[in-house]
């Protein structure tokens, strides 16, 4: 299998991963049940994101599952910043590096 086709089946699996964990566990990002924070949405996701560069520096968990999680972590706080929406030409189907000055 060559590099690229490595990288879109590390996409699929990805895309599964989120599907699953979101029947699972429900919307836990734009509407968590928080007991004791009150940190927004995009400062949450800053913080995992913190922590699992710390796990993965220190060789604490698989990095497998580390990378996975911190690539969707990433995507969390992409779509927060920069939400999709629906029938938006500005939002190509299509991205290259360097065509993202909407």
């Amino acid at each position: 299998m060559d590099f690229n086709s490595g990288v879109i089946r590390k996409h699929d699996r990805l895309k599964a991963l989120h599907k699953k964990k979101a029947e699972e566990y429900g919307d836990t990002i734009s509407e968590p049940f928080l007991v004791f924070s009150n940190s927004s949405p995009l400062d949450r996701i800053k913080m995992m994101i913190d922590t699992k560069l710390s796990r993965i520096a220190l060789g604490a968990e698989p990095k497998e599952d580390s990378y996975m999680d911190l690539v969707e972590y990433i995507i969390f706080a992409w779509e927060l910043e920069f939400p999709e929406k629906d029938n938006d030409p500005s939002q190509p189907d299509v991205w290259y590096h360097g065509n993202n000055d909407r």
